[in-house]
């Protein structure tokens, strides 16, 4: 019988980096800008909640001085 092990999803993702209020982050190729923010939760501000489907509108937030919704926008690096 041969020996298996789970491969860690860890080492298979890409990572970006962005750039949030000055400070550079790494976020996970492909989440949303919400991801991101939830993720380092010290930046998601007071809202306890968000649909994370655009329609609460909770998540709105400036991306490069363009309003946007951040759980409808996909990370990119810088």
């Amino acid at each position: 019988m041969s020996h298996w092990s789970f491969k860690s999803i860890q080492s298979q993702r890409q990572w970006l980096e962005v750039e949030v209020n000055g400070q550079t982050i790494q976020l996970p190729a492909g989440s949303s800008v919400l991801a991101g923010l939830l993720e380092h939760s010290d930046m998601a501000g007071a809202v306890e909640w968000f649909c994370a489907i655009g329609q609460c509108q909770h998540c709105r937030v400036q991306i490069n001085g363009k309003d946007a919704l951040a759980c409808q926008i996909q990370a990119m690096s810088g």
